[in-house]
């Protein structure tokens, strides 16, 4: 069982995202998405993603890319999606190599 983190550690966390830290970006952005300890907004999840997208972190990319291909938390953006999707791929993500091998990954619906 998950517990929630006290305002302490959600500082903490934080800290360390700020300070570049892929991993912690990624888990402040999932605390983020799903409200746990912080005020639920797939917005700023979706930008911790993609700080440690942009660090080449490669869940991150995945991450990022879902919330570019579903438009949660961002603008809807399937080109987005698609490239980070291959990023997260080439390094080795399974499951962004596995989206990849869908028929409609590459369409509008």
């Amino acid at each position: 069982m998950n517990q929630t983190p006290t305002p302490d550690q959600i500082a903490k966390l934080t800290g360390f995202a700020q300070k570049g830290i892929p991993d912690t970006q990624i888990a402040l952005g999932i605390l983020y998405e799903n409200g746990d300890g912080v005020p639920q907004s797939h917005e700023t999840a979706v930008g911790w993603y993609c700080k440690a997208a942009e660090q080449e972190n490669a869940f991150g990319q995945f991450l990022f890319r879902r919330a570019c291909y579903m438009g949660r938390g961002t603008t809807r953006d399937l080109a987005t999606g698609l490239k980070f999707t291959q990023l997260a791929a080439e390094q080795g993500n399974e499951e962004a190599a596995n989206f990849l091998k869908k028929p409609y990954v590459f369409t509008d619906t």
